[in-house]
């Protein structure tokens, strides 16, 4: 029925550099890819609110940091604020110093550039998570 094939056959494990390997690629990966989302829904609103506020550069200086506080917010508790918020502040730098503003194709890029540095960032706390907290 099944042609010899078990349940409860337990799978070779791959030899340990071809495992390494595949275990950085997924990291990567899903850092990535949580990055990428994290982005859009904190970074790409700020191109709508910009268009809307463009005339008035102060109201959008405060949506700016109520959505980097709100990014630090949704990371854990009130210290996330201060601590997430500010990384996500440097993240919307990013975002606005590589184009995100303006609409089109360049939007895409920055959203893009924003999400690899956040996904860096991911990474680095990963292997060095005395630095930063």
């Amino acid at each position: 029925m099944f042609s010899g094939i078990s349940f409860f056959q337990i799978p070779e494990i791959p030899d340990l550099p071809t495992f390494t390997i595949a275990l950085i690629i997924a990291l990567a990966l899903h850092f990535f890819l949580s990055a990428l989302w994290e982005e859009l829904f904190f970074r790409v609103p700020l191109v709508f609110l910009f268009t809307i506020h463009r005339n008035n550069p102060k109201v959008f200086i405060v949506f700016l940091v109520i959505f980097s506080a709100i990014f630090g917010l949704c990371h854990g508790s009130a210290y996330h604020i201060i601590l997430q918020g500010f990384h996500g502040l440097i993240f919307s730098l990013v975002f606005i110093k590589t184009g995100g503003l303006n609409l089109g194709l360049s939007t895409l890029r920055a959203w893009f550039i924003a999400a690899a540095v956040h996904a860096g960032y991911n990474l680095s706390l990963l292997f060095f998570p005395q630095f930063f907290l």
